[in-house]
């Protein structure tokens, strides 16, 4: 009789095979008491009621479905977030692109001669002569050149104000239009456009338009009377984290209130006193109301905070939601200059040695930084003084975080409990200040004071190698870096089974402790060479300065497959695998793209490659004659047919 019970037997034989058991039992061991699942003891004392009637529905319907519906509400609201944060991202790398290539357009058409001849007729006659006068007689002292110049600017500024009308709208940035709202209903394009010069000298003449328009033909006024004057913009590009909705516009108080809502500008000039280089003149001519506000007098070279303008910052409140993000300033050169650390503070982290590119500051500077670089053709400024400046005032002009939460956020402090998995503060960096949160005096550093570290396998894939006397001297371990293949994976998990999870850390190494990669020797033995190649019979080079000395790399198409014919060839090779492919979870599968070979056969390699294609592109050539034969030889048997069916059926429609 078999232990198991046979899945096949059915219900009903089970009585009789319980009845012969129990006879064999009690043959065996006498009268034995039996009890029956439905008959057991432990249910005798339990008194069974009359059975509750339910009301059964009428009708009920059953939905099967694998997905819970409160993930997918997640999941559904974490696309939605993760789509609205693209789009920011998107309008404001193009903003940026787009602000910064209008601002060099309208700086180029300042420089023009025929703007500069049509402002000059603008001016009132008594002006030019006292520009005159004030250069003819120069030399009558720096006091009183400087009071005829300070005189000259507030008497073109209170000029400009009364003479210039502002009749239509500039730039309103003040957030984001809501989506699937209609645009017109937030945004408003009433100023008169120009496409030439020709169009623009007529805007001149009217000596009307909006309030940015302003500050670009007043600064080409000051060019026309040589001064030396240059466009500042504030681009007002918006963070992709901002979420501050444009309002909807009011279009009855926009036709009577021209922008005067706004109350900072976006453009304003800058004056290089003409007497004193190190001195700047920084003019507004039509938002600032103070008086004292539109004429400021800031040292250009000076490292110290004095030369630190804040009246340009928008402060945000209930009555103000403009925005300052780059500051640049477009000489007559149009040579352009970052000149935001003169009018913005907190922004340190753009002047530290080394740009966080992990977090959405560093990567908007960097397109920033570039436009500006390909704009001015790399040519360099002649005088560096400035930008030792701005680089002083942007590393020391900030506002120290006092939350643990803030400095998370910043870009330009760090303490020891917010550095990332890769991260480690310098051993001799001093704090710049000690700040307390949650009753603990904790310090504060400036993250240009933070190394970051990469494991070995990492700097591998950059084209660098530890250096062999610092492969024991590592910053720090970490075990964030999880393995991702299934074998790497049973090692990490046997290693956590077996109490040994100190195993897991990977160890992380700084820059300074890499060097170019150590490339492969090839081996030289008496009767062979052998090509460098790991256990799998294949070599890493991930850039080109890897490929080992004394070999090639060749990238011709299919050559691995091509030299793998070993009845043809003894050419020796070894393929290159330049990446890893994670499609497939769990599997690390490698990306090839040629093989490397020794110099003194690269060209039997070429050849026997080129032979190869050629009798291919042959072979594939004469296939295609024969399937065209094949073909014609099919196409005239069914004509025949074809024929000889006409001839004996007659035509058939």
């Amino acid at each position: 009789m078999s232990l198991f019970i046979d899945p096949d037997e059915s219900d009903t034989d089970t009585p009789n095979k319980r009845q012969k058991l129990e006879e064999a039992v009690y043959e065996e061991f006498g009268d034995v008491e039996f009890y029956s699942d439905a008959e057991s003891i432990d249910w005798e004392d339990v008194s069974l009621g009359e059975a509750e009637q339910i009301p059964q529905p009428d009708s009920f319907n059953i939905s099967i479905s694998n997905e819970n519906p409160d993930i997918k509400v997640k999941n559904d609201k974490l696309k939605q977030i993760l789509a609205e944060k693209k789009r920011k991202l998107s309008v404001h790398n193009l903003a940026l692109v787009s602000y910064i290539l209008h601002a060099h357009h309208r700086n180029r058409l300042l420089n023009s001669k025929s703007v500069h001849k049509t402002l000059k007729k603008l001016l009132p006659h008594s002006i030019i002569s006292r520009v005159k006068r004030l250069r003819r007689h120069n030399d009558n002292g720096p006091d009183d050149s400087d009071v005829q110049l300070v005189y000259i600017l507030k008497y073109l500024i209170k000029w400009f104000r009364l003479n210039f009308k502002i009749t239509c709208n500039g730039l309103r940035v003040l957030g984001y239009i809501p989506p699937n709202k209609p645009i017109g209903n937030y945004t408003i394009h009433n100023s008169p456009t120009f496409k030439n010069e020709k169009q623009f000298l007529s805007i001149i003449r009217s000596f009307k338009h909006n309030r940015d328009m302003a500050a670009q033909i007043f600064t080409g006024l000051l060019r026309c009377l040589g001064f030396e004057a240059r466009l500042v913009f504030s681009i007002p590009v918006l963070s992709a984290k901002d979420k501050t909705l444009q309002p909807k516009l009011n279009r009855m108080k926009l036709d009577t209130n021209k922008d005067y809502d706004l109350l900072y500008p976006y453009f304003w000039t800058e004056l290089v006193n003409p007497f004193n280089k190190s001195e700047l003149f920084v003019l507004e001519t039509c938002t600032f109301h103070d008086e004292e506000k539109r004429l400021t007098r800031v040292s250009r070279y000076s490292k110290d905070l004095r030369s630190y303008v804040p009246i340009f910052f928008p402060v945000k409140d209930q009555f103000n939601a403009m925005t300052m993000t780059y500051v640049i300033s477009l000489g007559a050169s149009n040579h352009i200059l970052d000149v935001s650390a003169r009018y913005m503070k907190n922004i340190s982290y753009r002047w530290f040695k080394r740009l966080d590119l992990r977090t959405e500051a560093g990567r908007s500077y960097l397109l920033f930084s570039s436009i500006i670089r390909v704009l001015n053709n790399n040519t360099p400024l002649s005088d560096n003084s400035e930008l030792k400046s701005l680089e002083y005032l942007g590393l020391h002009n900030y506002d120290i975080p006092q939350t643990r939460a803030a400095i998370k956020r910043s870009a330009n402090f760090v303490t020891h409990a917010s550095l990332r998995y890769d991260e480690v503060i310098d051993k001799d960096t001093k704090p710049i200040i000690r700040v307390k949160i949650d009753g603990k005096r904790v310090p504060v550093f400036l993250r240009n004071s933070v190394t970051v570290g990469k494991s070995e396998q990492q700097w591998k894939f950059l084209g660098r190698s530890i250096l062999p006397d610092k492969v024991d001297d590592y910053i720090k371990t970490t075990r964030a870096l999880l393995p991702r293949t299934i074998s790497r994976k049973r090692v990490y998990n046997l290693n956590v089974l077996n109490n040994q999870p100190e195993l897991n850390a990977v160890k992380l190494y700084s820059f300074s402790q890499t060097c170019s990669y150590i490339k492969p020797k090839v081996q030289f033995l008496k009767d062979q060479i052998i090509l460098p190649k790991n256990k799998f019979g294949n070599i890493e080079v991930f850039k080109e300065t890897m490929v080992p000395d004394g070999c090639t790399w060749l990238k011709l198409s299919n050559i691995e497959s091509i030299l793998n014919d070993k009845k043809n060839t003894d050419i020796q090779f070894v393929p290159v695998v330049t990446g890893f492919s994670f499609t497939k979870t769990g599997y690390a599968i490698p990306t090839k793209n040629g093989v490397i070979v020794l110099d003194n056969n690269v060209k039997k390699a070429k050849k026997f490659w080129l032979n190869f294609k050629i009798n291919q592109h042959r072979n594939e050539r004469k296939e295609r004659g024969f399937a065209s034969l094949r073909n014609w030889s099919d196409f005239i048997t069914r004509m025949r047919i074809r024929s000889r069916l006409n001839r004996t059926y007659e035509y058939l429609d």
